[in-house]
């Protein structure tokens, strides 16, 4: 991280810069949150695999430059993802040897509380680039799960799994492309990758379960961003 660190304030001192305005702003972002790696994986025999679906990503962020292409900022966001219900069922029944089993879950909830360094590149007065690397707590809450399981002897037994909760110290790294339709008003797409591996603690009613979920996160949102300061 200190590599990368370094990189973007290489840039930051040899980039050209067409204006001396400082890029200040405010953005919200809204679009999809894909799971990656272990997370989305659905591969029953991986006690790794979260069997997460492509949800969704809201986050507000914003930054102030000490010159137009060094900033500051802190971000603000949250994921949901599904569990993939069909997949996680398909693979309990093959491992257990069933065929009359249910799932009724929660979603997943991510959410991230971030800081760090931004950077502008101008590519034309219109059109800009930011780039950043942040710092901060990655909060992620496990679902709650009710499983019904129904054997061959027409016998049911239910589990119910607590939602539990767990937060790491995470980075998030993320690249945005700028097109501004007015002074004060711009329209971003995002690209965002961040992860950790977060403890959970299950309780099922007749044990307490620990286990370590890696949750790695891709997010593709649009987001519309304010302009603050003076604007040439």
């Amino acid at each position: 991280m200190k590599k990368i660190i370094l990189i973007l304030f290489t840039i930051g001192i040899y980039v050209t810069v067409q204006s001396q305005t400082k890029p200040h702003f405010i953005s919200v972002n809204i679009g999809a949150s894909v799971p990656m790696g272990d997370y989305g994986s659905t591969d029953g025999n991986d006690e790794s695999s979260g069997f997460a679906t492509t949800g969704a990503n809201f986050a507000i962020e914003g930054a102030g430059f000490i010159n137009p292409t060094v900033g500051f900022g802190g971000y603000l966001g949250g994921n949901a993802h599904n569990i993939d219900e069909p997949a996680f069922i398909s693979e309990l029944n093959s491992s257990i040897g069933i065929s009359g089993s249910t799932l009724t879950a929660d979603p997943y909830g991510v959410s991230n509380y971030m800081a760090g360094i931004y950077l502008s590149v101008p590519a034309t007065d219109i059109v800009f680039f930011r780039f950043k690397v942040l710092g901060g707590m990655f909060m992620a809450r496990s679902p709650e799960m009710t499983i019904t399981m129904t054997n061959d002897f027409n016998e049911t037994f239910v589990l119910n799994m607590t939602e539990s909760t767990g937060s790491k110290f995470a980075a998030l790294f993320g690249a945005s492309a700028l097109f501004k339709v007015s002074s004060r008003i711009g329209i971003a797409a995002n690209f965002e990758y961040t992860g950790a591996e977060v403890e959970f603690e299950y309780n099922t009613g007749m044990d307490i379960v620990t286990f370590k979920q890696k949750f790695t996160i891709l997010n593709i949102t649009a987001g519309l961003n304010i302009m603050l300061g003076p604007q040439e």
